[in-house]
């Protein structure tokens, strides 16, 4: 390995061990966070992968550095490069599988049956900053909270079908990301980390430089909703604007999110 194709390796060394006090120390300090232990264990799987082989500085410096006219070459198709994404799949699936199994196997059906979503709406819309009061006006309807509590359960319980059925990977992946980027709306409760993580279901091979630099916009609206306040506020729109550029975009990445897992469903012989 060349001195230029340690970068990569060495800072995402750093980055896993950092990771781990950091993104632990908060967890020592009051309620343990299940959102963010996803990234330690995908920075663990990037340490072990040739992840600085593309689009990576090592890439760019190899570029600057190699003579005119010339430039790296491309690397190869492996299962080097595939063996990183289908453990990341995993350790989605087992996350949300896990949550789905931990809901039923403490409160049984009366999580899905009961108020429990009801109170959860109505509190979050006191103890977080959602970006609407929806919340408050789907808790009057008990029904409804009912069957977004029972879906939620669905779809995490079979969260690992995606693992072994393109389908079902076309269905569950883009729903379950539109579950947890649109709970930040009614409820304020960001999934940040798992949005950065839904990144590996997408087939980067077919998706086109426009597709990818408005799915990225989308991408940083949902991580950083603040930015969009901060935006609107100095534009001086409303916070409905906020709103409105969140769904847009958050709702254009979803779609592009939907196509290609779909394309990957009909097209199961070109999937990389």
């Amino acid at each position: 390995m060349s001195c230029i194709g340690l970068f990569t390796r060495m800072s995402t060394i750093t980055s896993f061990v950092l990771g781990i006090y950091l993104i632990g120390l908060p967890h020592n300090f009051g309620k343990v966070d299940h959102s963010d232990a996803i990234l330690v264990f995908i920075m663990g799987v990037m340490v072990l992968s040739r992840c600085g082989d593309s689009l990576s500085v090592d890439r760019l410096l190899l570029r600057l550095l190699s003579k005119k006219n010339q430039s790296p070459s491309i690397p190869a198709a492996s299962g080097e490069y595939t063996w990183p994404i289908m453990v990341a799949w995993l350790i989605m699936a087992l996350v949300f599988f896990a949550a789905g199994v931990s809901k039923i196997g403490r409160s049984g059906l009366e999580w899905v049956m009961s108020d429990n979503m009801a109170i959860l709406l109505i509190g979050s819309n006191y103890g977080d900053s959602p970006l609407t009061t929806w919340g408050l006006r789907i808790a009057q309807f008990g029904w409804l909270c009912q069957m977004l509590a029972a879906g939620t359960i669905i779809f995490e319980i079979g969260f690992p079908l995606a693992l072994i059925s393109r389908t079902a990977r076309s269905i569950i992946v883009p729903v379950m990301a539109s579950i947890q980027a649109g709970i930040l709306i009614p409820m304020g409760i960001s999934f940040a980390q798992f949005m950065i993580v839904y990144l590996f279901w997408v087939s980067w091979d077919r998706v086109s430089p426009v597709v990818r630099a408005v799915g990225a916009l989308g991408l940083i609206m949902i991580l950083r909703p603040d930015w969009v306040n901060e935006a609107a506020r100095i534009t001086g729109f409303e916070r409905d604007m906020e709103l409105l550029i969140y769904l847009g975009l958050g709702g254009f990445a979803f779609l592009c999110l939907i196509y290609y897992a779909a394309f990957g469903a009909l097209k199961p012989n070109n999937r990389t």
